[in-house]
């Protein structure tokens, strides 16, 4: 069994067309949506109470969307990467932003990727692939 990919995106209808591109693209894992921050957070909470010492119910990948109601994406990095557990869980930024200001806060962050809605989705998978 694969593990999961979290992808969290406020907006249904790109929640839909990522998990398309990514599925279309060869990606058999899991993908679980959260609509923002927080519900990602629940879950990841759950996780870090749990004593799996194999790993298996960490993901593999978490796709983060910056612009969520409430808690920004940037912020949520922030928050995972200061639990131990999840320091090292690949992130890729997907943003309809091309700000340099955006991709470089979100790389110092500790994203590995970022990624433009708009312009390079068809990259999505490839990444993706990188890293599970």
């Amino acid at each position: 069994m694969s593990k999961e990919i979290f992808l969290v995106e406020d907006d249904i209808d790109h929640a839909e067309l990522i998990t398309t591109f990514l599925k279309v693209d060869g990606i058999t894992n899991e993908i679980v949506w959260f609509k923002d921050a927080e519900s990602s957070i629940e879950r990841l909470n759950e996780i870090e109470h749990k004593n799996d010492i194999t790993g298996n119910i960490i993901p593999a990948l978490i796709i983060i969307d910056l612009k969520l109601p409430r808690m920004d994406g940037f912020q949520l990095i922030s928050h995972i990467r200061n639990i131990d557990k999840f320091s090292k869980i690949p992130i890729i930024v997907i943003s309809s932003s091309s700000q340099p200001s955006d991709i470089s806060r979100a790389l110092e962050l500790g994203a590995e990727e970022f990624i433009n809605k708009l312009a390079e989705m068809d990259k999505l998978a490839g990444r993706v692939k990188g890293y599970i």
